[in-house]
């Protein structure tokens, strides 16, 4: 995919300033603004007070959005850059740029999910039920080698945890109605392994994504599972060739461009997954 490059004209820095301090919130200091964004924190300080000219890249943009309070949004945020998609490559964007098909909204959300026929693949979040797509060949090749890294490394050295693959049901809030079926989970608390899925949040999530389902992983999926307690959580994006490493716990994000060893924070970087 080609690089989509800031129009200078366009950049807004005293609207971005603004914006990135109402992302920050009062509750934190610019330091840790910047740590549990993963940018450096003189980098973050130079922006927190507009010394700077040329407009963040939108690598730097996205993991502001990912870690901002106030409501503020990667769509905001590009905008204000200067940032603009040709048509070619609107496709790439879909949860910013374009105007995503409604799921169905439910009433009763836990008692409809689980009356669903079997075999259907629907997540449940948001009080709505949303439809998974079939995943390509690419992905579920990606998928299942990851699986087998992870397997292989965990019945050797960490047989406390236990790895699943999609379609696995993953109920992170009973309460809230939030089910997700994600490509790959990995759970150390037995107890909460029932036949229906697991409740609670996982230890390590990886979701593989594609063309068509970049929305609910950037859109969605991302913040459901931070806010909800899940430890880390790793998004590889085949479309994009990165891999984004949310380490959660310690309030770090990684990024990485495919081919690439992704070290999981989990197991303390000492295990890899070898990504193609």
């Amino acid at each position: 995919m080609a690089r989509v490059n800031a129009n200078p004209d366009r950049f807004n820095k005293m609207e971005y300033t603004r914006l990135l301090k109402k992302a920050k919130g009062d509750s934190r200091s610019q330091r840790s603004f910047a740590m549990e964004a993963g940018i450096s924190v003189p980098h973050m300080c130079k922006m927190l007070n507009g010394v700077f000219d040329v407009p963040p890249t939108q690598t730097t943009l996205r993991k502001i959005a990912t870690v901002a309070v106030g409501g503020v949004t990667y769509a905001q945020l590009m905008k204000v850059c200067g940032y603009d998609v040709a048509s070619e490559e609107k496709e790439f964007y879909p949860s910013i740029y374009m105007t995503p098909s409604q799921p169905k909204k439910i009433t009763e959300p836990l008692r409809e999910f689980r009356s669903l026929p079997e075999g259907t693949h629907a997540e449940l979040y948001d009080y709505q039920l949303h439809y998974l797509k079939t995943p390509s060949v690419s992905q579920v090749r990606l998928c299942r080698d990851i699986y087998h890294d992870i397997n292989n490394y965990i019945s050797r050295t960490r047989k406390n945890y236990e790895i699943f693959e999609s379609p696995f049901h993953v109920f992170l809030n009973e309460d809230d109605a939030k089910c997700l079926i994600p490509s790959i989970c990995v759970v150390s608390d037995q107890k909460s392994i029932q036949q229906d899925g697991y409740y609670g949040a996982p230890d390590l999530v990886i979701d593989v994504i594609g063309h068509g389902n970049e929305e609910e992983v950037y859109g969605s999926k991302l913040f459901k599972y931070r806010e909800n307690g899940v430890g880390e959580y790793i998004i590889v994006d085949q479309l994009r060739k990165v891999v984004f490493d949310y380490d959660f716990r310690r309030k770090k994000t990684h990024v990485f461009h495919m081919p690439c060893a992704v070290p999981v924070q989990l197991f303390n970087g000492v295990f890899n997954i070898r990504i193609h």
